[in-house]
């Protein structure tokens, strides 16, 4: 029987800017590092010292927090609706990170590297550090990211409020969460790295094949108790993007949990923001995708999020 140990060292650098701190832990024998963005005071309390919900936002394979930082956009929307952001690392070799979201990605499901561990140790740390509500915790992810945010849900259900993957399907094979846990799927058509259809992405074959979409949601549909067809919308389609976006809301039957799934028609494997960011180099080589400017993503998420909390 494999024995996991747990030692957390807090370590605190000097903040690169006021509300922006970086934490160390050591889970499992492996230092794991995450960024943290608060809205106010550095203890994370807000002007009426309320505790502040929390907004995890997961870094795609080959990226890391520092760069999904940079360009999701999270930090500026946390500090007009007032939550605290945190950005963990996944594990790998230099900048290039990945997380064990199940059956995907790289040399972390290679090494078995337990990231549900980490991310609830995260919490943890975060409790000690910040004044943050445990019961808004929330999660959401780009890529492999977005797997994350699947494992999340099905394995720390007890902890994360809301999921809101982005350009990822899950990868772990019958989920059984704790409570049903409401979802934001956002995923484009056109997306060559995780397929909106499944199957192997272009240039990422060593992966595997991913789930398809209407596969993840309708497995999400049956533990969500989302018995019925959905609702469904169309944003008006204001910007030449080549991009449309069409909107399915499942709507849940008692003690169950919403679904909502955002289809980018056209739309590639990005992040749907008003800022473009950097791509990882790897991904420079595949192409870059159309990216829909029809909505902002961290926009639509926290609206999203801040309907729900954990039941107490």
């Amino acid at each position: 029987m494999r024995v996991f140990t747990l030692l957390i060292i807090a370590v605190m650098t000097a903040p690169a800017a006021a509300g922006d701190f970086e934490h160390e832990l050591t889970v499992d024998g492996i230092k794991r590092t995450y960024r943290v963005h608060t809205p106010t005071s550095p203890d994370g309390t807000s002007p009426d010292d309320k505790p502040l919900p929390v907004v995890i936002v997961m870094h795609g394979g080959g990226g890391n927090a520092e760069h999904m930082e940079r360009f999701d956009g999270f930090n500026a929307k946390a500090d007009i609706a007032g939550f605290i952001v945190a950005h963990p690392n996944g594990t790998g070799r230099r900048k290039f990170l990945t997380w064990n979201a199940g059956d995907c990605c790289g040399s972390a499901v290679r090494t078995h590297v337990d990231d549900v561990k980490f991310i609830a140790a995260m919490l943890d740390d975060l409790a000690k550090r910040y004044n943050i509500d445990k019961r808004r915790v929330y999660a959401t992810g780009m890529s492999n990211g977005a797997m994350m945010s699947y494992r999340l849900a099905a394995e720390l259900a007890d902890r994360i409020a809301a999921i809101a993957p982005v350009s990822g399907t899950m990868s772990v094979l019958d989920p059984k969460p704790a409570r049903p846990v409401p979802i934001l799927h956002v995923h484009g058509t056109a997306d060559s790295i995780v397929p909106y259809k499944g199957g192997h992405g272009e240039h990422t074959q060593r992966i595997g094949e991913h789930m398809a979409v209407a596969d993840c949601i309708a497995t999400w549909r049956k533990i969500n108790r989302c018995d019925t067809p959905p609702t469904s919308a169309n944003l008006p389609d204001q910007h030449d993007d080549r991009t449309t976006v069409h909107i399915d809301r499942y709507t849940p039957q008692a003690d169950g949990a919403p679904i909502e799934l955002w289809t980018i028609e056209g739309g590639g494997h990005r992040w749907p923001h008003k800022i473009e960011g950097p791509v990882p180099r790897w991904l420079v080589i595949v192409r870059v995708e159309p990216m829909t400017k029809e909505f902002d993503a961290p926009n639509v998420i926290w609206d999203f999020f801040k309907r729900f909390e954990l039941p107490e």
